[in-house]
């Protein structure tokens, strides 16, 4: 069955007049810059004649340019002496991507996509680092803080959700404690008594009396992580508790009156727990009042170079190592699925392992990191292999870019620096499913007849 792709454009005048997201490119490493807006015939490189000036070392005089034709953005060498790196590969031509990574000598940027000039990365609240990404993430919190809305962290784990339950703690101007339960590691035949307490001789191991979580973050922020791991027995008590606003203990008659700010965090939406019988609905609607979405490490690529060197500089006393810039974007096209906790790990663990090192480099990362993961970011276009004609050269590469742009005859030419006039002439008449079809089938061809042929830098 041969593929099909719509590759109508609509007219921009048919669009609401709202404000769109633009390409940045923002240096993270060796240091961090103001973001660059991309725009068409952007050159980077050592001159000064360059719209982009770069000084240090590994950088040719005009290094690359970034171009525009129809709706994408494109890297395209300027025969640079050490080459240009988009995603971990050497690249003649690319296409920019949201969390691209791109390395240029020593220097290190990542492609960034939002409304308005980013943020650049600092802390955003106490202990809580990052750029415009987690920074939109937060808006709604800061703004909430000082209210006793209840808040629902939502993030994958490691994602920073106490981190981010303690700010809003902070922020909130509350004079009682910030008190932290994991729900998930409360034994289930205790678990009552931990939430509201109970009096000595309450139950066999009761040797003394206890005040429970909820009295100790009277007039503070009790923070419940992993809320989802409570029994549903015991989330009805939860909720008896919070509608009456005080909490009976265990043994005793008489209940405590409380005031305490409830923050829960979960790795998936309660919603979804409610519709799988796991949570309460009733317990939901009273805790949702605001829910805040972390994003993944992945989802934030240019914080993560600025992320590790806060955490070497706190873990070395403020003396680190210095860097090779292949180490960061190592870390940069890493997935993170353990996410800031991972990072914050792998800090520490090169510092106790090569912490006297005078630069820690690439060969240092674990074997896991060595082979990053370029899911959705790897925009580059192979080299064809050798043919006969020049052509069957472009005919090639034209093919590769068209399965790689859904058909869009303007971005795949934009991918390989033509025309769109040169696509469609290299197309001779076909459709783009005929086109792509007959020039892969032959490709595949020429690789079978040549087996020694390689894949590289077009």
């Amino acid at each position: 069955m041969s593929a099909t792709w719509d590759t109508t454009q609509r007219d921009d005048d048919s669009l609401e007049r709202a404000p769109r997201p633009q390409l940045w490119l923002r240096w993270v490493f060796p240091a961090t810059s103001a973001a660059i807006p991309l725009e068409h015939n952007l050159v980077i490189g050592r001159d000064d004649q360059c719209q982009v000036h770069l000084s240090g070392e590994g950088v040719s005089r005009r290094h690359v340019e970034v171009h525009r034709q129809g709706p994408i953005f494109a890297l395209k060498d300027l025969s640079s002496t050490n080459g240009t790196f988009l995603n971990g590969k050497r690249i003649q031509h690319g296409a920019v991507v949201p969390g691209g990574v791109l390395r240029l000598g020593e220097y290190i940027g990542v492609f960034t996509e939002c409304v308005g000039e980013p943020r650049d990365f600092g802390q955003i609240a106490a202990n809580v680092f990052g750029s415009h990404e987690l920074d939109a993430a937060l808006g709604a919190m800061q703004r909430a803080a000082k209210s006793d809305i209840p808040v629902v962290i939502l993030g994958p784990t490691g994602s920073g959700k106490e981190r981010v339950a303690r700010a809003v703690h902070e922020l909130s101007g509350r004079t009682g404690a910030f008190q932290a339960l994991n729900c998930a590691a409360l034994p289930k035949d205790l678990a009552e008594a931990e939430l509201f307490g109970y009096r000595k001789g309450a139950f066999t191991s009761a040797d003394r009396a206890s005040s429970g979580h909820f009295r100790a973050a009277d007039r503070g922020t009790l923070f419940l992580d992993e809320i989802a791991e409570l029994p549903l027995g015991l989330q009805a008590k939860l909720l008896r508790a919070l509608e009456e606003r005080s909490v009976t203990p265990l043994g005793e008659t008489d209940p405590y009156p409380i005031d305490v700010r409830i923050v829960t965090a979960t790795q998936r939406p309660l919603a979804e727990l409610v519709a799988a019988k796991q949570f309460r609905e009733d317990l939901l609607a009273r805790l949702s009042g605001l829910t805040v979405k972390l994003p993944a490490l992945r989802e934030r690529v240019v914080d993560v170079a600025q992320l590790f060197q806060h955490f070497m500089h706190r873990y070395s006393g403020g003396r680190p190592p210095r860097l090779e810039p292949k180490l960061v974007e190592c870390l940069c096209l890493h997935d993170w699925p353990g996410n800031v906790r991972e990072l914050e790990q792998l800090a520490r663990q090169l510092l106790a392992v090569h912490g006297l090192e005078a630069m820690l480099k690439r060969s240092f990362l674990p074997a896991e990191l060595l082979s990053p993961t370029l899911a959705g970011r790897d925009s580059t276009i192979p080299q064809p292999l050798e043919f006969a004609e020049r052509k069957g050269h472009d005919q090639r590469r034209l093919a590769l870019a068209l399965k790689q742009a859904g058909g869009n005859v303007t971005a795949a030419a934009a991918l390989v620096g033509f025309s769109r006039q040169r696509a469609y002439r290299l197309l001779n008449g076909r459709t783009v499913a005929e086109f792509v079809a007959g020039e892969l089938a032959r490709t595949e061809l020429a690789v079978s007849d040549n087996p020694d042929a390689e894949g590289g830098v077009a």
